[in-house]
């Protein structure tokens, strides 16, 4: 009797583990993007570290305009994918130019845009918008108004 009942005890977990193996469930716990089990950050913009400039470029003769945007991510500056640069004229709000950034290192991204090569001009009134993207899918805006 007691070699039936161990018979059945290891049927009985055979059977669980086969069961829980076939069963196909996936455990996944939203907001964290590693096994360290730190939720995911929301990226940010450093106000103090973004601005935007245009100006003369002497030895050719053109204008450029210069986009810096200081960016920051509680998990780490690894975790920020992209930072990118709306144009738009400050009393339409028509959309004149779109510019992604360049990873420059320790949290500062960076772009140029020469005049003549873009939409811009640099007697317009704008409104500047960086936006920072994480690989989540999270982002933060901020906007230097005219």
């Amino acid at each position: 009797m007691t070699h039936a009942l161990n018979s059945h005890r290891l049927l009985f977990f055979l059977s669980l583990a086969a069961m829980t193996s076939l069963s196909g469930c996936i455990l996944v716990v939203d907001g964290v993007d590693d096994d360290s089990g730190i939720p995911n950050g929301i990226p940010y913009i450093v106000e103090d570290d973004t601005y935007w400039n245009c100006a003369l470029d002497d030895v050719v003769g053109v204008y450029f305009w210069e986009f810096q945007a200081g960016v920051g991510d509680a998990d780490g500056l690894a975790d920020v994918e992209s930072v990118l640069v709306d144009v738009v004229l400050a009393d339409s709000g028509f959309l004149l130019e779109s510019v992604n950034l360049i990873d420059e290192g320790a949290g500062i991204w960076g772009g140029l845009v020469w005049e003549d090569e873009s939409e811009l001009y640099c007697g317009d009134a704008v409104d500047v918008t960086f936006t920072v993207y994480d690989f989540w899918g999270d982002s933060d805006s901020f906007t230097l108004y005219y």
